[in-house]
């Protein structure tokens, strides 16, 4: 009668190990794809943080770009265009 009433103490320790395994197994697992996401959210911040200084870089060229300023820089180099008070002066050493 005794062998019979360890068997079932036996079942009933080894029911719970294997649950105790189980759901270590799943957190261990967890805690993998934690880490993981956690490094992938860590580098999209960093993207975000490079591509919101790109946009603010890209923003204030393009505001400068509608400068009266700018444009004055542009038909001065590429069209060579003076000021009436300016003084031309072209090198003819080459």
């Amino acid at each position: 009668m005794k062998h019979t009433r360890k068997l079932p103490i036996i079942m009933y320790v080894l029911f719970w190990l294997l649950i105790v395994s189980v759901t270590g197994g799943v957190c261990v697992m967890q805690l993998s794809h934690y880490r993981v996401y956690q490094r992938e959210l860590i580098r999209l911040d960093q993207d975000i943080i490079q591509e919101q200084s790109i946009t603010t870089q890209l923003t204030d060229q393009l505001e400068h770009y509608g400068t009266d300023e700018y444009i004055e820089q542009l038909a001065r180099e590429w069209l060579g265009y003076i000021k009436q008070d300016e003084l031309l002066l072209i090198n003819v050493a080459h």
